[in-house]
């Protein structure tokens, strides 16, 4: 009972609140609302059929309660529902509308006020954006606009907005004065310009030809010559004629003066190489020419090689000692020459071991084999010398020839040097006492030992005393009568000391006074043999007194 209370309460209050509502906005019946002729503003017969992009997702926005206001930003749609991409790279194109108000009656007398709104509603800038509103045959303004226009005469207005940027509105507030009462149509129109600007670059094309050879090359050579053609533009070339002329005394491996080939596609960045090979048939300098040529667009590269041909002509000369002895090093320089006009290359230098030599020491980078010691030349320049050095031993007496050789691809050179390897002494000298401590009264014994360890005897060589002049030891009578006392010197010799073998003497003394007692042997003999002075050696005794 209560619930139905309840319901027929509600009831009451909705039928109430009706009446109310019936009373405050009395139902009046719709007016006739001006329309116009222009297309695209109020004739739904002359709407396109598709609009923009842009205009497409403005027009999928919820109407009327849920648009946005003019002006404000389209809402961005929930990531997933739709993504909205550009169908192409092109650029937007921009859309603007306008929008013109009105109140539907107003007082005869009264002005009618005008609310025009234009707006940009894509995503593209609309340039040189102009309103223009006809002022009604039945009507006149006096002014009354808000901005004014920049263009009145008395049947116009004309507002100049420049350019509308993407999302941008404007709006006019505008006033006629009807001159009579009955229907009052006002036109205003909006006018803007786009337009999209391209760039074409007209490439002409950009060829680069360089050429890779020798500039040297020995008569008779077959002679590698490489062409790289490479398109340097941005456009393709086609059809490019390559062609080189050969200068008189080379010929073409086509057994002509000239080699032509076709190129009939090079894409940009693409390169090319032409590879052939040319004969030099007579020495002399030469030239070859070639050209890449492209009529279209009369394009022409030209590069021009300059080519020597020679002979080459090499010269050696080894020099050394004429003679030396079996201990020593004999010191050989072989210079080398190439006395051509075209430089060589991988040039061998060697010098000939004869048999039992041995190398003591050679030039940096020197090549040592068993008969021969050799070095090379990567590239040996025309006119240009070249000198190594080598130093050789060896131990059988008698002359002995060597040879240095020069050896290039067409060419070579000898020359040779003998050297008379002789034997040699070689002495050694040693004294040793018998103490080195004694008593006033002792005896002293040094022993006197000369050693030849050369190749040869020695002749004519002596060993010769030097005493304190303070006789601090007396000679025994024996050693006295040993030794030979020419100028108040005591010699022993001469000698004759054959190869390998030691001869020896005892030198015998009495100690007749304390104190250091100096014993020095010096052994001399032939000055070619002793260049350096004499060899000497001293040993000392302390003599001490009773």
């Amino acid at each position: 009972m209560t619930r139905r209370r309840f319901l027929l309460g509600g009831v009451v209050l909705v039928l109430l609140l009706a009446s109310r509502s019936a009373a405050q906005y009395p139902n009046i019946p719709p007016t006739r609302v001006p329309q116009t002729a222009e297309p695209g503003l109020a004739d739904p017969s002359n709407l396109p059929k598709r609009l923009p992009a842009d205009m497409e997702r403005l027009g999928a926005q919820p109407p009327f309660g849920n648009q946005p206001r003019l002006g404000s930003p389209a809402p961005i749609r929930p990531a997933g529902v739709e993504e909205l991409q550009p169908a192409s790279n092109d650029p937007p194109v921009p859309a603007v509308a306008i929008r013109v108000r009105a109140p539907a009656h107003v007082a005869a007398g009264a002005p009618v006020e005008y609310t025009i709104t234009v707006e940009n509603s894509s995503q593209a800038a609309a340039h040189h954006v102009t309103i223009t509103n006809p002022i009604p045959a039945n009507a006149r303004y006096d002014g009354g606009a808000e901005p004014p226009p920049a263009e009145t005469t008395d049947t116009l207005l004309r507002w100049k907005f420049g350019t509308l940027a993407p999302g941008v509105s404007k709006e006019i507030k505008l006033k006629l004065v009807p001159k009579d009462d009955g229907e009052f149509v006002n036109v205003a129109r909006v006018t803007f310009e786009h337009g999209q600007r391209v760039t074409t670059i007209i490439d002409k094309p950009r060829v680069a030809l360089k050429r890779e050879a020798p500039q040297y090359a020995h008569e008779k050579d077959r002679i590698p010559i490489k062409l790289v053609i490479e398109n340097m533009g941005r456009a393709p070339v086609t059809n490019l004629i390559v062609e080189d002329v050969l200068s008189d005394g080379l010929v073409h491996e086509n057994g002509k003066q000239n080699y032509t080939q076709t190129i009939e596609n090079l894409r940009p960045g693409e390169k090319r190489e032409l590879k052939y090979t040319v004969t030099a048939t007579r020495q002399g300098t030469f030239s070859l020419t070639a050209t890449a040529k492209e009529d279209r667009f009369k394009t022409d590269q030209q590069t021009t090689w300059t080519l020597m041909v020679g002979k080459p002509v090499l010269d050696a000369k080894i020099s050394g000692p004429l003679k030396t002895y079996l201990t020593q090093s004999a010191e050989y320089t072989v210079t080398v020459k190439n006395d051509g006009n075209v430089p060589l290359d991988n040039v061998t230098v060697a010098v000939t071991l004869p048999p039992a030599f041995k190398v003591v020491r050679a030039s940096q980078e020197a090549q040592s084999f068993k008969d021969r010691v050799q070095w090379g030349i990567s590239r040996f320049e025309p006119k240009g010398t070249r000198t190594f050095k080598i130093a050789l031993q060896t131990m059988d007496p008698g002359k002995a020839q060597v040879i240095a050789s020069v050896l290039a691809r067409g060419a070579a050179a000898q020359s040779s040097v003998e050297t008379d390897f002789q034997g040699a002494t070689a002495l050694r000298l040693r004294v040793r006492e018998s103490s080195n401590r004694v008593m006033e009264g002792d005896k002293i014994t040094y022993t006197v030992t000369v050693t030849n360890t050369g190749t040869i005897e020695a002749k004519d060589v002596h060993v010769e005393f030097d005493l304190p002049k303070i006789e601090l030891v007396k000679l025994d009578a024996s050693s006295e009568a040993a030794l030979r006392k020419p100028d108040q010197k005591l010699v022993w010799g001469p000698l004759v000391v054959k190869p390998g073998k030691t001869t020896s003497m005892t030198v015998t003394a009495t100690a007749v006074r304390a104190g250091v007692m100096l014993f020095q042997a010096a052994l001399d003999g032939p000055k070619e043999e002793f260049k350096a002075g004499p060899i000497t050696q001293q040993v000392q005794t302390v003599i001490e007194p009773k």
